[in-house]
C-alpha cells in the first residue's frame, strides 16, 4: 500500500511491503515528482514488480564489494 506526501513543490511516495526472504516489513521511498499523478504512475510500476517478485532493492555498495558477494 502506498502513501503520498507533498513536500514543498514536489511529491514523494512510500510503499510498505514484506520482504519475501526475511518476512520483515520494509519500505520503498522515492520523491522529487512534480505532480502527484507522476508519483502514482511510479508506484504502479513498483507495485507490479513487487507482485511479480522481480523487485531488486537499490543499494550503495561498490562493484568490488558486489563482486566479492
Amino acid at each position: 500500500m502506498a502513501s503520498y506526501r507533498k513536500r514543498g513543490k514536489t511529491w514523494y511516495y512510500q510503499i510498505a511491503y514484506r520482504n519475501p526472504v526475511t518476512g520483515d516489513r520494509e519500505y520503498i521511498t522515492k520523491g522529487e515528482f512534480k505532480r502527484k499523478k507522476e508519483a502514482e504512475l511510479a508506484v504502479a510500476d513498483v507495485e507490479k514488480t513487487l507482485d511479480e517478485d522481480t523487485y531488486i532493492k537499490e543499494s550503495d555498495i561498490s562493484f568490488a564489494d558486489f563482486a566479492d558477494e
